[in-house]
């Protein structure tokens, strides 16, 4: 088992070689520019837009839970729509869903809300937004 991992990877020794010119003859296409500061500035502007966060992402807010709000929570994008997805909600609509979520409640300054509040705003974004 752990043979057939390491033939999947390639050796450390080849990626070395193939960065000074030596072995593989089609090098990576980040060692192909020659410059250094270059392949990281290349690199960010290849990142899969899956990844990319969102300025909403660096707000938390956070949900009070029982009649006193003695516990809350942090809401989470991804945990939201893979509720969603439960519910037979299409994954690239959950997605937006929360993100239309979180949008309604940072843009709104409502960092403190209950779980009521919560799933009204959430019956909001959904009937007004995705019918």
């Amino acid at each position: 088992r752990s043979g057939r991992r390491r033939a999947l990877l390639p050796p450390m020794q080849d990626q070395a070689g193939a960065a000074s010119g030596s072995g593989d003859p089609d090098p990576p296409p980040e060692h192909a520019g020659g410059e250094g500061g270059s392949s990281s500035a290349a690199a960010a502007a290849r990142l899969p837009s899956r990844n990319a966060s969102s300025k909403y992402d660096f707000v938390k807010v956070k949900v009070w839970l029982g009649e006193n709000a003695d516990h809350y929570y942090v809401l989470s994008r991804f945990l939201l729509s893979r509720m969603l997805t439960v519910t037979k909600i299409p994954n690239h609509v959950a997605i937006k869903i929360a993100l239309e979520l979180k949008k309604l409640l940072v843009d709104n300054s409502l960092l403190d809300v209950s779980q009521s509040d919560l799933e009204a705003n959430l019956f909001k974004v959904t009937t007004f937004n995705f019918i």
